[in-house]
């Protein structure tokens, strides 16, 4: 705490016509760092976060003056406003990020973000669709949009990935698809960890995706335009197939739980459903692992098995004699 209330110290030492308002900073660095660094989608967020959250909290204080107590101060704000745990988070993340960046740029001496307990949120607000689960579903969505679900339950892409999935990110020859763009407010963007990455075809997709491969759009679900489809299109066909398939109401981006929760599953490793995901970090990965425990009983019947069959099963008996 010393060395925090010293470099507290040290940022106010700077002369009164040098400092700046957090309500400055927060919109210049908007400008200059998130507009060059970030998605557009992100930029929409990050833009809400200041307006709405951080500068009403923090708009007047002087950028090197706010500490650690002020950012607790404003957790707390957020709490009793009603915002989610998880929300909240969101929010400090934002906030650190831009602190971090003062403190690149020699505007105050520390972050005071850094080392703030986040709120503990609830990770169980997802959904996913076992095998079973998942052919009801299907067969309750409305045949004009089966093929765009398919692809979604059987290679995990990002809805905007989806929508701006085009004719030459197929590759017929290798049963891939290449993963290069995603789509927002009707423009072609990176994908959301920046990275291009490949899907294998399952064959059931390979056929359906065959047999619409000859309309006249580049992309491969577009809109009557042959322009692509807007995300809230999806919205009605993904109700019909909740109300009469009979099985768990899900979200779209649910599809992608599905997907990596049948990998797990069939026993697929967890770093080959990150690299099929495009997670950037193993952690977001991992949230799978402990979703189907009988996977785990399994990988250990069949170790316990190769154990007998070298003969270890004689070596116990022999031990507990």
């Amino acid at each position: 705490m010393k060395n925090e209330a010293a470099l507290g110290h040290l940022a106010r030492t700077v002369e009164p016509e040098e400092r700046v308002l957090f309500k400055d900073f927060a919109w210049q660095w908007h400008e200059t760092y998130v507009k060059a660094n970030n998605r557009e989608i992100e930029q929409k967020t990050k833009e809400s976060y200041l307006r709405i959250h951080l500068v009403p909290f923090f708009g007047d204080m002087y950028i090197d003056s706010i500490v650690r107590r002020d950012v607790e101060e404003f957790k707390a704000v957020e709490v009793r406003a009603g915002q989610s745990p998880a929300s909240i988070n969101h929010y400090l993340k934002c906030l650190q990020k831009l602190f971090q960046c003062a403190l690149e740029w020699e505007l105050v001496a520390n972050n005071p973000v850094r080392g703030v307990p986040r709120l503990k949120a609830s990770t169980n607000k997802w959904q996913f669709l076992d095998f079973e689960e998942m052919w009801k579903f299907m067969k309750a969505v409305p045949p004009k949009w089966r093929p765009l679900f398919l692809c979604a339950f059987r290679t995990g892409l990002r809805q905007g990935e989806i929508l701006a999935l085009r004719w030459q990110d197929v590759d017929w020859k290798r049963r891939m698809i290449m993963v290069r763009h995603s789509l927002s407010n009707g423009q072609l963007c990176p994908t959301k960890s920046y990275t291009n990455r490949e899907v294998p075809i399952a064959n059931d997709l390979f056929e359906m995706l065959f047999s619409i491969q000859n309309n006249d759009s580049a992309f491969v679900f577009p809109a009557g335009d042959g322009g692509p489809l807007h995300r809230k299109t999806l919205q009605r066909p993904l109700a019909t197939a909740n109300k009469q398939s009979g099985v768990k109401r899900i979200r779209f981006h649910d599809t992608r739980h599905s997907f990596a929760s049948q990998l797990i599953m069939v026993n697929v490793s967890v770093r080959t459903i990150q690299e099929l995901l495009g997670h950037a970090d193993l952690a977001m990965t991992m949230r799978y692992a402990h979703l189907v425990p009988r996977s785990k009983q399994e990988a250990i019947e069949q170790l316990e098995s190769l154990g007998t069959n070298q003969g270890c099963g004689e070596f116990v008996a022999s031990s507990e004699q």
